[in-house]
């Protein structure tokens, strides 16, 4: 919805700057708890295991 009524941007970090600050407006409003987030978690870190850390103390 953000980028829908955009014909076109400036640049792509126009573009991208515009998804970064929709995501941390979402992110902000969110009030649900993540179903199954510890299983996505630990799937994550296998997938990822550089970049998705688990500290599990």
């Amino acid at each position: 919805k953000v980028t829908k009524t955009k014909g076109a941007f400036t640049s792509d970090m126009a573009l991208l700057k515009l998804i970064y600050l929709a995501q941390k407006n979402i992110s902000q409003k969110w009030t649900m708890p993540l179903s199954n987030w510890a299983t996505t978690a630990q799937k994550l870190a296998i997938w990822f295991p550089d970049r998705m850390i688990l500290d599990l103390n």
